[in-house]
């Protein structure tokens, strides 16, 4: 909506302020919305859950301090940061932006909170339903009284405010009909710090690459081609959005059993997740990659027709990210902090080479090549590494045998639909289903289906849905 409404160059405004909001929260976060996950997740492993509410409040009191000193220093910068990046109508727009870094940071935080204990619907209803539909509904008002351009960034504002407070509120009362106590401890803090402060250069890495394509584009190019840079790079965000799902259950889990010594058990969930992430992720990214100009035409209008090129470049990047599977939170549940920022530094570092090299001449196209370089490079490392370790990896008969069936069905059905029967709406749709029903036939083709899937699939239906009705059927299916 906010991409289609408003001109490319606004777009790139906005892109940028959120951009260096995004690296401000990072930094307020400390690490801790990774580090609080794999600690209360440890605690519970080991039947300890006296520290909970001591946890969060150390926790919290920590980020809403930092994010506070962060938002006045944004506030106040925000001149400064536009001269760098040379962006002259950044200041306004970024002092509004600022208000954001503390409800940023909490609604983060809180969600880390119950990653950790393993509750996924609290942080789908607050950190993603809450925000989401305030952000739409007042930006609906916004723009049915004729304000466009600040009443997005107005949305964006409130929408945050109303979800940490909320998310707050709900947190507050779970914690006393829990009976913890809810008191700061400093030996908490030092525990959580050690450990989280690790994560925080790897969070820092992770969100600064993004905000180094954009500065390097910012200092080359135009505004619009940070818009198109940026309206890309959040279409193929969906992508990553079924592994994100899992991980919400994994990382309590294997750190559980990492606590106990069930590698094996780690192994094998391993597999499952990263298949079924692969395999719920196959139709958009195939889609993205054979149908890129089509998709940013139909969602942004014809002024991003030529985003087409960049779509399958980021599609191909985040994918592989998907393809290697959760590398990245395994090395945190096992306490390999360090070495995941290793992996990190050397993605992050060949990304900005590549934008050195690549973004003067070729723009956006450039900045999406040096996205997906690094992705690559940083997953091979983790992935090598888990493997040197632990022998964890994959790559087995049942993640590979549906993947390879799904990528080589849909080119070959995506080239026979658009020869025979032209380059129609209708074709882009029935190219899009049956990128879908190809996925699911892969597993009955393949025969790729296992005990271990089935556990996967019963545990996200337990924490969801309250009920194993769908694993149940599963499980006499696959003794039939």
């Amino acid at each position: 909506i906010v991409v289609r409404i408003i001109s490319r160059a606004d777009y790139g405004i906005i892109s940028l302020s959120t951009a260096v909001v995004s690296v401000t929260v990072m930094l307020c976060l400390l690490g801790l919305n990774a580090g609080v996950s794999r600690y209360i997740a440890k605690h519970r492993a080991r039947n300890d859950d006296r520290q909970l509410g001591r946890i969060l409040c150390t926790s919290l009191t920590i980020v809403c301090a930092f994010s506070a000193l962060s938002s006045a220093a944004l506030y106040f910068l925000a001149s400064s940061i536009a001269t760098a990046l040379n962006q002259e109508s950044l200041p306004r727009v970024l002092n509004f932006f600022a208000a954001v870094v503390i409800p940023e940071s909490i609604i983060m935080l809180l969600g880390a909170v119950f990653r950790g204990l393993g509750m996924p619907r609290q942080n789908i209803l607050f950190q993603e339903l809450s925000v989401s539909v305030t952000r739409l509904v007042f930006l609906g008002g916004c723009l049915a009284a004729g304000i466009h351009f600040w009443g997005i960034v107005a949305a964006y504002i409130v929408a945050d405010w109303v979800g940490a407070i909320a998310f707050l509120a709900y947190c507050q009362r779970y914690f006393r009909y829990l009976r913890r106590e809810f008191v700061f401890d400093w030996t908490v803090a030092k525990d959580l710090l050690s450990f989280s402060i690790p994560l925080l250069a790897f969070n820092i890495l992770n969100i600064s690459l993004n905000f180094i394509v954009i500065l390097i584009l910012a200092r080359y190019h135009p505004a619009e081609q940070v818009g198109l840079f940026n309206a890309t790079q959040r279409l193929t965000q969906f992508i990553g959005l079924p592994l994100s799902a899992l991980l919400f259950m994994y990382l309590p889990m294997t750190t559980g059993l990492n606590e106990s010594g069930k590698i094996d058990e780690i192994r094998r969930m391993y597999i499952s997740v990263a298949k079924w992430a692969t395999l719920l992720t196959l139709p958009v990214a195939m889609m993205l990659a054979l149908d890129g100009a089509y998709v940013a035409t139909l969602l942004f209008g014809d002024k991003y027709h030529d985003a087409g090129t960049m779509l399958m470049l980021m599609t191909i990047g985040m994918f592989v990210q998907t393809l290697f599977g959760p590398n990245g939170v395994t090395l945190i549940a096992m306490g390999e902090s360090r070495f995941l920022l290793l992996s990190n530094i050397i993605g992050v570092g060949s990304s900005v080479l590549s934008c050195l090299l690549l973004i003067p001449a070729h723009g956006a196209i450039g900045g999406a090549i040096a996205i997906a370089v690094g992705m690559i490079i940083s997953n091979i490392f983790r992935t090598v590494f888990l493997v040197a370790r632990r022998n964890i990896h994959p790559f087995c008969y049942e993640f590979i045998a549906p993947v390879v069936f799904v990528v080589c069905a849909s080119v070959l059905a995506a080239y026979f639909l658009r020869s025979t029967f032209g380059n129609g709406h209708l074709v882009h749709l029935a190219i899009f289903l049956l990128l879908g029903l190809l996925t699911l036939v892969s597993l009955l083709v393949t025969r790729s289906v296992g005990a271990e899937d089935i556990e996967i699939i019963g545990s996200i239906e337990r924490k969801l849905f309250s009920s194993t009705r769908i694993t149940r059927y599963l499980r006499a299916r696959l003794k039939s």
